[in-house]
Order: structure tokens, then sequence, then C-alpha cells
């Protein structure tokens, strides 16, 4: 602040300084979270699916631990049709576990944070693993913790792309699971990739775009990418990409369908395209190459 006469002063915001040793301490430090939790992290389809195989949770004293898996497949997965505010749920339920966003509470005046959902059921469930037998408890003790450490990768590698400017420009990115139920309550993996740019416009104000990439192979449909892109809020652009050609003849025959149905839920589509072989770089998690990666 300058003064520049008797009765006026200048004031000029200054940028943060950019404290270089501080970030360089965090990303070791996410780089070292990274190193403990990637040997040990399970996928959560594949952690829960391994869960409900425990055969002890089916006898006596395995109920209440067999409802607190049922509970998790409730909150923390969706079936291969569902609508979208059943995924929207899903979704927030996960980021809300990631401890990258807060969480809503019940109660305002409430001293005292609750657990995010994730940690509440791990937790329910590293409470109740002593009643089952000795063999059975160390198995659900051990997917307790790879589940656990999923979670921790997830959110280390989410905090590494993060960036803030000092003209308020940002960009965030977030992973997450979503497993996908299939016949017979089976689980198949998926990972979301959650990708948020915030920059200023043509005339100063901040807006958000917002991209997904997804990724997943079936067997009776093969490899499949899609990318989604979000601007202005409603207007809306996806890409398709099918290794085989029986599955890219199946999108195309979707995609009017698919464009009313975005229609008549207030996007404006842009465009939707679909075409055989890949997408043209490979963009899926370092976390874990299996299945979905959403930016959005």
């Amino acid at each position: 602040m300058t003064r520049t006469s008797d009765n006026h002063i200048q004031l000029q915001l200054a940028p943060p300084r950019n404290d270089n040793g501080a970030q360089l301490k965090l990303q070791e430090g996410l780089q070292q979270i990274l190193r403990d939790n990637l040997p040990q992290q399970l996928p959560a389809g594949d952690a829960l699916n391994q869960m409900r195989q425990i055969p002890a949770i089916s006898r006596p004293g395995g109920d209440a631990v067999a409802q607190v898996i049922k509970s998790m497949l409730s909150l923390f997965s969706v079936p291969p049709k569902t609508d979208a505010k059943t995924t929207q749920q899903v979704v927030q339920n996960h980021l809300q576990s990631s401890g990258l966003i807060s969480q809503p509470r019940a109660n305002p005046a409430a001293s005292q944070r609750e657990l995010p959902p994730l940690q509440q059921q791990l937790g329910k469930l590293t409470d109740l693993a002593d009643q089952l037998p000795p063999q059975a408890r160390e198995q659900m003790l051990t997917l307790v913790k790879g589940l656990q450490a999923r979670s921790a990768s997830h959110q280390a590698t989410s905090l590494q792309n993060w960036q803030e400017m000092p003209d308020g420009s940002l960009e965030r990115q977030y992973r997450l699971d979503l497993p996908i139920r299939l016949e017979r309550d089976r689980l198949e993996d998926s990972e979301i990739h959650i990708q948020q740019r915030k920059k200023p416009d043509e005339e100063g104000r901040f807006v958000s775009q917002w991209s997904i990439q997804l990724h997943f192979d079936r067997e009776e449909l093969g490899p499949v990418d899609a990318h989604v892109s979000l601007q202005q809020e409603w207007q809306l652009s996806a890409r398709f990409w099918a290794e085989r050609e029986e599955t890219t003849r199946l999108i195309r025959e979707q995609l009017d369908g698919f464009q009313q149905q975005l229609g008549a839920s207030g996007f404006e589509v842009e465009a939707l395209q679909v075409q055989r072989g890949k997408p043209p770089r490979d963009t899926r998690s370092p976390v874990n190459h299996r299945l979905v990666d959403l930016h959005t």
C-alpha cells in the first residue's frame, strides 16, 4: 500500500509467494504414500467380491459382517443400467470418502466431523472381524487394509495433480473406484478420473470446464473408451472408441437415443462421435490400468 497524496493511497495485491520447499516436501510425502500403499491396494470391486466369498460370513456370527458388506455394495457400486440420481449419489459417496471434498453435516452444530462413509464401513468390518474364526478374520483384515490402501493411493494420485495459480485459475483431479454390479451382484472394477479446469473467460469471469474419461473391457464388448467434456455447465460433447467392429456398430446405433436422453436432461449436445480403434493417447490411471478413467 502506497500513499500517493494527502487523500489517496494506492493498494496493490501481490500474488502469494510460491514456497518451492513446501511444495517439494508435499510431493515427496505423496510419493511416499504411493510407495507404501500401491503394493497393498485392492480395487474396490475385487476386495468386495473376495469379502463376500469368505465362507464364515454366511455362518452364525458372520451375519453382521454380511450386512455391512451388503451396505457397502449399495453405497459404492451401481448396476449396469441405473438412473442418473443413483449414480450421482454413489459418486458423491466416493468423493466424500476421499477426503478431497467437504462432507455435508446432518447437524451443523455438531462439534466433531463424521467419518466419511467408506471409513465408517471399514471401521465396522474391522471391529466385527473379531467375531469370525481366525483364518476368516485374517482374510477380512487383509482385504480391509487393501481397500484402505486403495483409498490412500487415489488421494495421493489426485493431490499430485492439483494446481492453483495466483490469478485464481486451477486444475483439480479426482480418482475413485466405481464398481459395476453384474449378475448375482458380482462386481466388475471401474476407475473414474474426474478433472476440473477453472479459468477466466473473455470477460474475466471464472468458468469451469469438466472432462470425463471412461475405459472398460467387458468380455462381450471388448475394450471401450469414452471421453466426455462439459463446458458452460450444459454444453456437452462425447467421443467413443471401440476395438471391435460389432461394438462400434452397437454404440453408433444407440447414439440417437443417448442424445435424446441428454437433451431431456437439459444438456446442449454439441457432438457425439464413435470410431473403431483406441483413443489417441493412453490416459488411463497409473494406479490401476484395468478399467475406467473418468475426467470430469
